[in-house]
């Protein structure tokens, strides 16, 4: 048994349509096709996030004539994690919940221009959220980190308000003074001059939650259900997505926070 964390008024209806979804697919028929009624939720078995990883895409897709694209290597399957797989309706809301949150970082700010810094492990994720921001109207570019010191020129010639930090390499002390906010992802840097806004995702998942100063996160409980399992886990089910449904996934990160935010004791290095 989870624990559930407070929820949206509309939280049955949604969660019934996703265990609808979930009841198409191969990987969650069995164990939801007992479920009669949404109040029996509970009774759908946690999955620990490393099982599904295992899992092949077809597998879980629930209706695969829905999928407009697929991400990532070997046609969006790896032994690294599941493809992101989605329809039209599942791109917009996952793009919204990233635009949303860069937004309120910026506030009041006018019209600002960013630069995604990118390693070349996450240069595809890179592309993608250079693609969000331009699509909400904050132009983009991508600049895959091979050099600190071009970076560094690269920065200073552009005056970017927004850099979003996919690069262990860059460091706070390279960004131009012209920077007013900071991208960042699973508390991978933390800033102390620049504001920062830190994005809690997990590729198969989704951006759950965001926080301006890397403690207190506040979770997207519109777009997602959240729970806590008994020894700690954070436990998520995606609301919307019924393309490739996520019901009761167990993430490896271990949170502590019972209430409107969420507070992590740790973060796994594998999300």
């Amino acid at each position: 048994m989870a624990k559930t964390y407070q929820t949206p008024d509309s939280l049955v209806d949604l969660l019934d349509g996703s265990v609808r979804a979930a009841a198409r697919t191969a990987f969650y028929g069995p164990s939801v096709a007992r479920i009669q009624d949404i109040s029996d939720f509970e009774q759908v078995p946690i999955t620990p996030l490393s099982i599904y990883r295992r899992q092949r895409l077809p597998d879980l897709l629930a209706d695969p004539s829905r999928v407009e694209w697929i991400a990532g290597p070997l046609g969006g399957q790896s032994e690294d994690g599941v493809a992101v797989a989605e329809g039209p309706d599942e791109t917009g809301t996952r793009y919204e919940v990233l635009e949303d949150a860069v937004r309120a970082g910026l506030g009041a700010e006018p019209a600002v221009t960013a630069v995604v810094v990118t390693s070349g492990r996450r240069r595809q994720f890179a592309a993608e959220v250079a693609t969000i921001l331009t699509r909400s109207g904050i132009p983009a570019h991508l600049l895959p980190n091979a050099s600190p010191a071009r970076t560094r020129e690269f920065l200073s010639i552009t005056g970017p308000q927004v850099i979003v930090v996919l690069s262990d390499d860059l460091a706070e002390d390279a960004l131009p003074s012209t920077a007013r906010l900071c991208v960042t992802f699973r508390q991978s840097h933390r800033m102390g001059r620049v504001p920062q806004i830190d994005l809690y995702v997990l590729d198969e998942i989704g951006f759950m939650a965001q926080s301006a100063d890397l403690e207190s996160y506040i979770p997207n409980r519109d777009v997602f259900h959240f729970e806590r399992s008994d020894d700690g886990f954070l436990v998520v089910t995606s609301l919307y997505n019924h393309v490739r449904p996520v019901i009761r996934i167990k993430t490896e990160d271990r949170i502590e926070s019972v209430g409107p935010s969420l507070r992590f004791v740790e973060l796994s290095r594998s999300g």
